[in-house]
């Protein structure tokens, strides 16, 4: 919970810094005189691209699954991931080509908006997300980092692919603060390799998904005309994620485990307008 509570007062830091001298609401229309006539609404048009990156993730899980796995009480502390994120992990030693490739790629955001001329909402934005999160035996409190439980240390890597949808509160095409909320659809998979122990002769990789998972989304933002920083949470529904088996008890077959939780994703973003 210290490291969730340091995510969000970093969020609302960075947005206060990024906010600085800019319009709160760069939609709120001037003070008019009594007696002045009200103009029409601006008419919005045009569409608006961001890309999200140097960004940092962490999932909260509601119930971490490594306490349904191995029984050994609470994992308390979340995965998370960064945008450094890069490379071939050790966790998909076998997986194909086309699967190491998309793995390999950072952890990103896309998406495009369009202008609405209501009063709310006054933006619609899809996109693609992609997330990669990372926990190891070091990171967790738990069995695993005791060496008399006999359990292997182990290295899991989660990856969510989502399309979501956002609802702008106030005209994406201004610079400023804004806010949104939202939904995704998407593919939640990843490894777990549990590394070689007493009990166990060598290293093995368990594969997990679950398709789709959706998840609510909110948050709030602030940018110039080129670029800006997002703080997002997305509430995940995952409560059926099969492992076919239990690395950790090899007597458990076809195992469905939640996995839900709450992503906090610190983003900064590229804007063309």
């Amino acid at each position: 919970m210290a490291r969730t509570g340091s995510m969000i007062l970093a969020g609302l830091l960075l947005l206060g810094l990024f906010a600085g001298g800019e319009r709160v609401f760069a939609q709120a229309p001037p003070l008019l005189e009594p007696d002045a006539a009200v103009p029409p609404p601006r008419p919005t048009e045009g569409v608006s691209f961001r890309f999200q990156f140097l960004m940092r993730d962490q999932y909260s899980y509601t119930a971490h699954p490594f306490s349904t796995l191995t029984g050994e009480g609470e994992f308390n502390r979340a995965a998370t991931g960064s945008s450094g994120d890069l490379g071939t992990n050790a966790s998909d030693r076998d997986a194909n080509f086309f699967t190491k490739a998309v793995h390999a790629l950072p952890p990103f955001g896309m998406e495009y908006i369009f202008p609405l001329p209501f009063t709310f909402p006054q933006g619609f934005g899809i996109g693609l997300d992609y997330f990669h999160l990372q926990q190891t035996g070091d990171r967790a409190a738990g069995g695993t980092q005791n060496p008399s439980s006999g359990l292997p240390k182990f290295v899991m890597d989660t990856y969510y692919i989502a399309v979501p949808i956002r609802f702008y509160g106030f005209d994406p095409k201004q610079t400023g603060m804004n806010f949104f909320v939202g939904a995704s659809l998407g593919f939640l998979n990843g490894n777990l390799l549990t590394r070689a122990s007493a009990t166990q002769p060598q290293d093995e990789v368990e594969p997990f998904s679950e398709s789709p998972v959706g998840s609510m989304r909110v948050g709030i933002e602030t940018s110039s005309e080129a670029v800006g920083f997002r703080f997002e949470l997305v509430f995940i529904n995952a409560r059926e994620v099969e492992f076919k088996t239990n690395p950790f008890d090899s007597t458990q077959k076809n195992l469905l485990v939640d996995m839900s939780g709450t992503i906090i994703r610190l983003s900064i973003f590229f804007r063309a307008d």
